[in-house]
């Protein structure tokens, strides 16, 4: 059994100047690796299309790591109708699996 505790205001916020996640960040899914926690999500553009971005927190919920381009660029991701749950269980299992 594990508790979950609020860390304060949201974690993620949009990044204007990262056209692939101006509008909007959500649905994020994590796993803890040791101390960090890593982190996949949902990011908007202008378009209304949706991709995928990934960021490193400590276990406070410090933003360590998010990097300036989406996870993938596989044009298929690239819609108005991500699945994103299913492409995050396959990116969980692939890391914890490996």
């Amino acid at each position: 059994m594990f508790k979950l505790q609020r860390v304060g205001n949201a974690v993620l916020e949009p990044i204007k100047e990262n056209a692939w996640e101006s509008q909007a960040v959500f649905n994020p899914a994590a796993i803890r690796e040791g101390e960090h926690v890593l982190m996949i999500y949902r990011a908007v553009e202008g378009d209304n299309y949706s991709t995928l971005g990934y960021a490193k927190l400590d276990r406070s919920g410090k933003i360590l790591e998010r990097w300036p381009e989406p996870h993938t660029r596989n044009v298929a991701l690239k819609t108005r109708a991500l699945q994103n749950s299913t492409v995050v269980t396959i990116w969980f299992m692939s890391r914890t699996t490996a």
